[in-house]
């Protein structure tokens, strides 16, 4: 399973084209990590309905 992706430092930088990737990079991860919380969240469904399954 992928782990989860940490958001890059603030730069120091106050060039805008500087803060404008970090902020892309900050958006990227968080997308990545939201889609590998809902792929969690799919998982666990699927395990509970075999464990229901097996229980009958």
């Amino acid at each position: 399973m992928a782990k989860k992706k940490s958001f890059p430092a603030k730069p120091k930088s106050k060039n805008l084209d500087v803060l404008k990737a970090w902020e892309k990079k900050c958006a990227d991860v968080k997308k990545f990590n939201d889609g590998i919380d809902k792929e969690t969240a799919e998982r666990a469904k699927v395990v509970e309905r075999v464990k229901k399954m097996k229980a009958k």
